[in-house]
């Protein structure tokens, strides 16, 4: 329950997470079609289809309302069990995904994504095969939350097995003030979704505002790729192997989304996302 949730640094950056999506609701499936959220999952199945065959156990954070959850099962998911902080995208998964439910493929649990806890139907630790969290980490404010969150992963997940996350490209400080600038211009201003460059987290990251429409704004925090290193290192992964897959986006997307030509290749060199995979040790 939600008056039972840490009050850790970590569990107040969900807490106060929860409400943004609980009011925004089925309203957050725009996204769905948007071209950066084809591209990301695309790149996404790229990295989890081959890790399915061999993971019975699969865990599933923010889940939303159950986008990748629906195509998690067409990967070739077994066994899927799925975290969410919000009952409202929880009610929309579960509708969602209402055959698998029956059947028992498929379980969601509203429950504090950073805070350690075991996940598994027999409350087992070290339980899950694969992990996949689209879109938890970006709510880590600063260092001390995204180890938080890391940690909690791999209490989840089994020695060897792999996390898989869509996440920020890995940047430094002088990266992050040249993707600013990238988004203050054109067609990065205007095509959705349109990043606000809030304030500076110092020698962390910033803050942002993610703008979808009028209707669909929330935050979000993009920190240095040092601080991911650092905090995936004190989980327990294995950070020098780490992958951070960028799929080259094809030409035919300058014409479907009418840009000129320095507009296409400011377009092309600032992704939204990355699809992060990294192994528990």
């Amino acid at each position: 329950m939600v008056s039972q949730m840490s009050k850790s640094p970590a569990g107040q950056i969900q807490q106060a997470n929860m409400p943004q999506y609980d009011s925004i609701g089925v309203k957050y499936d725009i996204v769905d079609g948007l071209p950066f959220k084809i591209l990301e999952a695309r790149n996404a199945e790229a990295v989890l289809r081959p890790l399915l065959p061999s993971s019975d156990r699969i865990l599933e954070f923010a889940c939303g309302s159950g986008y990748y959850t629906e195509r998690l099962v067409s990967w070739g998911a077994k066994k899927l069990t799925c975290v969410d902080i919000s009952s409202e995208m929880l009610n929309l998964a579960r509708l969602r995904m209402k055959d698998q439910v029956a059947s028992g493929q498929v379980r969601f649990v509203q429950a504090d994504g950073s805070k350690v806890q075991s996940f598994a139907p027999d409350q087992s630790m070290a339980y899950h095969d694969t992990v996949f969290a689209g879109w938890l980490l970006n709510y880590a404010k600063t260092a001390e939350e995204l180890e938080h969150m890391f940690r909690n992963i791999a209490a989840n997940l089994r020695s060897g097995g792999y996390f898989v996350g869509v996440v920020y490209p890995h940047t430094d400080a002088a990266g992050l003030l040249h993707r600013q600038s990238l988004y203050g211009k054109p067609p990065m201003d205007r095509i959705p979704p349109r990043n606000e460059w809030v304030e500076s987290v110092p020698e962390q990251g910033w803050k942002l505002r993610i703008h979808f429409n009028a209707d669909t704004v929330f935050d979000s925090w993009h920190l240095q790729g040092s601080i991911y290193d650092e905090a995936m290192r004190a989980a327990g992964f294995d950070v020098a192997n780490a992958t951070w897959r960028q799929e080259p986006v094809e030409n035919e997307w300058k014409d479907r989304l009418n840009l000129t030509e320095e507009e296409w290749l400011t377009w092309k060199a600032c992704p939204q996302c990355v699809i992060l995979k990294v192994q528990k040790l």
